[in-house]
C-alpha cells in the first residue's frame, strides 16, 4: 500500500510520517526525532520531527517533491522516484515538508491519503521551532543557504547576481560581528531583495536578532494569505480515498490506524507517547518564550 501524507506549508505531516514509520513494515523513515533539544538556548527551541539531512534517502526524497511543481491538472506521482526503496515495505509512506502542490486541484497518486489541515497558528509554531531560529553556525552556512535560495528561486531574474554582487560580503561580515544569528534573518533578507529587486532603491536591511515582531507579524500574514482548502475540496469532489486530520491528530490515533487497516501496536503506542511528550514540552516553551507575539 502507498500512503501519501500531504500538508499545505508546514505542520504535522512529518510527525505522522515519523510515528507510523516506527512500525517495522512501514517506511521509509526519513525524519529525525529531536529529543536532544530539551532546553532552549537563546530562542532556539528546536523542532520535534525534522528532515534528516544525513539520511541516505534525503536527496532522493527531496527530488520527489518536484512532482508537486506540475501545474497541468491531473495526477502527480512522487512515489515514482522512490520505487527502488518503497518495495521493501508493506506500507510505503511519502510526505512533504517542503513545497505545495502548484495546482491545488491535483491529486497525489496513492492508495490512501492523509490530508493535514493545520491552523495558521499551528503552522506558525512549526515554522518558528523548526526553521526560524536555527542557528547560522559558520560562514559557509550563509553561502550555502544563499546559494540554495537562489537555486530554488531561479525564476527571479537577476536575484543571484544582485545578492552575491552587492550583499553577500555584507552578510558574511554581519555573521562575523554576531549581528546575523538566525536563519529567519537571512531568509527575510533574501525575500526583501526579491521584493525590491526592480525598484530604484533595493536596499536590504538586516533585522535585529532579538526583534521578533516583524517575524511573527509577517510570517503569520504569509501563512494566512497562503492558506487554502482547495486540495481538500478537490479530493472530496473527485471522491478520492482520503481522510483529513487537524492539529490534534495525536489525540485520536485510531482514526489513522483504522483508516489504514493496521493494528495499534505496542511500538506505535510507545512512539506516539514520545512524540506527544516532546510536542507538549516544545509547545510550552514556545508559548512562554514568545507570549507577547501570540
Amino acid at each position: 500500500m502507498k500512503l501519501a501524507i500531504y500538508q499545505n506549508n508546514l505542520g504535522s505531516a512529518s510527525g505522522i510520517h515519523w510515528w507510523l514509520s516506527q512500525e517495522m513494515n512501514i517506511g521509509p523513515e526519513v525524519y529525525s526525532f529531536t529529543d536532544g533539544y530539551l532546553r532552549p538556548q537563546h530562542n532556539h527551541i528546536g523542532g520535534i520531527v525534522i528532515e534528516d539531512g544525513n539520511h541516505p534517502l534525503h536527496k532522493q526524497f527531496n527530488d520527489s517533491f518536484e512532482e508537486l511543481d506540475k501545474t497541468e491538472y491531473g495526477t502527480v506521482d512522487p512515489f515514482a522516484k522512490l520505487e527502488d526503496v518503497i518495495k521493501d515495505f508493506d506500507t510505503a509512506i511519502w510526505s512533504n515538508y517542503s513545497g505545495n502542490l502548484a495546482n491545488p486541484d491535483n491529486i497525489i497518486k496513492a492508495d490512501k491519503t492523509i490530508l493535514v489541515d493545520n491552523t495558521i497558528e499551528e503552522q506558525l509554531f512549526f515554522y518558528i521551532t523548526n526553521y526560524a531560529f536555527a542557528w547560522i553556525e559558520t560562514a559557509d552556512d550563509v553561502t550555502e543557504q544563499s546559494e540554495s535560495w537562489a537555486n530554488e528561486h531561479s525564476h527571479i531574474e537577476g536575484w543571484k547576481e544582485e545578492w552575491f554582487g552587492k550583499y553577500h560580503k555584507e552578510y558574511l561580515k554581519a555573521w562575523e560581528d554576531g549581528k546575523l544569528k538566525y536563519m529567519w534573518q537571512l531568509n527575510f533578507a533574501h525575500h526583501d531583495l526579491a521584493d525590491n529587486l526592480n525598484k530604484y532603491d533595493n536596499n536590504v536591511i538586516l533585522g535585529e536578532p532579538e526583534d521578533h515582531e516583524r517575524l511573527f507579524l509577517q510570517k503569520r500574514q504569509e501563512l494566512t494569505d497562503a492558506y487554502s482548502q482547495d486540495t481538500q475540496f478537490s479530493y472530496a469532489n473527485n471522491e478520492v480515498d482520503h481522510i483529513v486530520v487537524d492539529d490534534n491528530w495525536y489525540t485520536s490515533p485510531t482514526v489513522i490506524t483504522d483508516y489504514l487497516g493496521i493494528m495499534s501496536s505496542f511500538r506505535l503506542k510507545k512512539f506516539l507517547l514520545d512524540y506527544v511528550k516532546m510536542y507538549k514540552r516544545k509547545k510550552g516553551l514556545y508559548n512562554t518564550q514568545f507570549i507577547k507575539y501570540l
